[in-house]
Parts: structure tokens; C-alpha cells; sequence
């Protein structure tokens, strides 16, 4: 009886946990011409970055003409983690059209909706965090007119504060052109996604909630980086805010992170931080052309992992990721997970993922 019991508790027990999660392909296209009189031409771009739910699996830069990368790595500058690309020998004044694609598995479910969760007075804020409630270059959150509004934004709790502040901008601000800073913004009553970020930030920062902005590329859209907003809590952590669309909370999969902007990053004259290639004995800009976009992503495809898949897929390609920064990969294309390295038991929708991403079974 005893035996019986439990085999019908083990046929009866319910299935592992899953993670639901998106394959999603980024681009970014260049435009390099090497210049006189350099051996060794290089260049860094901005590349997506393991974050939260978010991990690059494969990376790939493809030129026009074809072969003309030799090695693929990564620098930090700035505070910034970058794709370095090294070429081959390259015709002296030959331009090249280089697409540096990137397959990343990120998590889709939709984050806490802020409600009922606390916000910390500034004693309370752990001091790695505490920079983020200072103001920034283009994020002016101690000017009075931005503390004035932030009087009114409620600390009920994050969800109402967020709302607040959505609210403020959708109401007050409108589309238009012209130098992104916080206080251009708000004596224009005008912005870009870079604005709404800046000003978004300066008043999530003078209500006392910590703020930074997040560069990125829109999931489904073709355009130049996009920014949105981070805010702290000590419930949650960093939590995403679309101040562009007045949407929170985010899920992952609605874009692709590049960077995480701290304090001290540096931005352009009008407040844009955008980050753009620079090259070592190339000329290298962004390119646009009939069919792309200097940048943009698309959703291949969802998936439904075994939770302990997704985190063996994940931790394997961050370690890769890591790795890349001591050892360059030689060639054009780096595969960041191994189905084979990571073993038979691997799920049938892992092993799915992995062959859509371009990886061998």
C-alpha cells in the first residue's frame, strides 16, 4: 500500500517550473573605411549586454565584402562594455558595410506592478546606490522647478509614484526636437525619448527615488538607441520605466539593453548618451540603408523553458560573455552556449532555442 501511495503521489506531482522566454535578434549597421597608413584597423560599438532576464548568446559581425573580420572581443570604456572588432588586412580608402547582429534569449514575464512596495527614505539607501539619487549631467534634479513638481508626485508607494510622474510627463510634454537635457525639456515643453528619459529621472530623483537611464534598442522597431528609465526599491531593485510611453511596469523582451548609465557617463552637448563607433585606423558611423535602420530588433520567437534549462543556458553564455574580455575569439561569429557542453538532459525547447539562435545540437 505503501509503495502504491507514493507512486501515485510521484504520477500525481506537477510538472517543473517553467520561464517563458523570447528569442530576439539586434542589429547594429556600420559604415568603415580604413585609413591611410594603419596595419591594425579596429573598432568599438556598442553591443547588448547580460542584464536581468537578458542574454546575448550569439554574436556576429558581417561584412560587405565578405571575410574581413579576423577576431571579435570585449573593452570596457567609460564605464561602458563594448564590442572590439579587429579586421583583416583592409584595401587602403576600401569601405566597408559591417552589421554586427546579436542573438539574445531574454525572459518575458511582466515585473512587479510596484504596488504596496515601499520607498526608502535616503538613510535607508545602500550606498552603492546612493550616486543615483545625485543629479547628472541633463538630469538637473535639484533645480527648483523640477522639485516643485516633484513635490506633488506621491510616495505612497513605487506604483503610485510611478504613475505620477507618467502622468506629469504624458500631460505636460510633447513630441518635438531640440537639446535633451532635463531643464531644456521642461522650458520647451518638447522632447525626443531622450528627453522624457532625462526629465523622467530628474523627477523620480527629487521625489528621493533613486534613477538612471538605460540606453537600448526598441524590440519590433528600426531607429537609433532608445533610452527609458530605471528606478530603485529595496523590494524590487531596478525596476524599468518606458517614459516615453508612459508604460510600467516592463518586461525585458521589449528591448535590448546596451549599457547602464552611470553618474559620471558622458553624454553629448544636448544630453543624448548615445555612444557611437570609434575606430583605430578606420573611419566608422552609423549606417542606414533601404531596408535597415542604423539600429533595431526583432522577436523570432517565444519559447517555454524548464526553469533549470533557461538558468544553465544563461549562466553558460554570461560566463562566455565574461571570458571574452581576457581571450578574443578568432573569426567573425561567436557561439556564447554549447548545447553539447551542456549536456543530454537538456530540454527539447532549450535545444529548440539554441538551434533557432544558429548554435549546432
Amino acid at each position: 500500500m505503501l509503495l502504491a501511495a507514493l507512486a501515485l503521489a510521484t504520477l500525481a506531482a506537477p510538472p517543473g517550473t517553467t520561464v517563458k522566454v523570447a528569442l530576439i535578434e539586434s542589429h547594429t549597421n556600420i559604415s568603415v573605411k580604413r585609413q591611410a597608413g594603419v596595419t591594425n584597423a579596429s573598432l568599438d560599438a556598442s553591443l547588448p549586454i547580460p542584464y536581468r532576464g537578458q542574454s546575448p548568446l550569439v554574436i556576429r559581425a558581417i561584412t560587405r565584402p565578405p571575410d574581413r573580420v579576423a577576431q571579435l572581443s570585449r573593452v570596457e570604456q567609460d564605464g561602458n562594455s563594448l564590442l572590439h572588432v579587429v579586421f583583416k588586412e583592409v584595401a587602403q580608402d576600401e569601405t566597408l558595410e559591417l552589421d554586427l547582429v546579436t542573438l539574445v534569449m531574454s525572459t518575458s514575464a511582466l515585473p512587479s506592478d510596484g504596488r504596496g512596495v515601499k520607498l526608502c527614505a535616503a538613510s535607508e539607501i545602500p550606498a552603492e546606490i546612493r550616486p543615483f539619487l545625485e543629479p547628472a549631467p541633463g538630469i538637473e534634479s535639484k533645480d527648483e522647478r523640477i522639485l516643485k513638481i516633484a513635490g506633488e508626485i506621491s510616495r505612497k508607494d513605487l506604483a503610485h509614484a510611478a504613475s505620477d510622474v507618467l502622468g506629469w510627463l504624458g500631460k505636460n510634454i510633447q513630441v518635438g526636437s531640440g537639446p535633451q537635457g532635463a531643464l531644456a525639456v521642461l522650458e520647451r515643453k518638447s522632447a525626443a525619448c531622450t528627453g522624457y528619459a532625462n526629465l523622467g529621472a530628474a523627477l523620480f530623483i527629487a521625489t528621493g527615488i533613486p534613477a538612471r537611464i538605460l540606453p537600448n534598442i526598441m524590440v519590433g522597431a528600426e531607429q537609433q538607441e532608445h533610452y527609458i528609465v530605471e528606478v530603485w526599491a529595496r523590494e524590487l531593485g531596478w525596476s524599468k520605466v518606458e517614459t516615453s510611453a508612459g508604460t510600467f511596469p516592463l518586461g525585458d523582451s521589449l528591448h535590448v539593453v546596451l549599457r547602464i548609465m552611470g553618474p559620471e557617463a558622458p553624454r553629448s552637448s544636448g544630453g543624448v548618451p548615445i555612444v557611437r563607433p570609434r575606430g583605430n585606423g578606420v573611419e566608422a558611423s552609423f549606417r542606414m540603408d533601404a531596408r535597415y535602420c542604423m539600429q533595431g530588433a526583432t522577436r523570432l520567437e517565444g519559447f517555454e523553458l524548464d526553469e533549470q534549462d533557461e538558468k544553465h543556458v544563461r549562466e553558460m553564455a554570461r560566463a562566455a560573455f565574461d571570458e571574452l574580455a581576457q581571450r578574443p575569439a578568432l573569426g567573425a561569429s561567436i557561439s556564447l552556449a554549447d548545447a553539447k557542453k551542456l549536456g543530454r538532459s537538456l530540454g527539447s525547447q532549450a535545444r529548440k532555442l539554441l538551434e533557432r539562435a544558429g548554435i549546432p545540437p
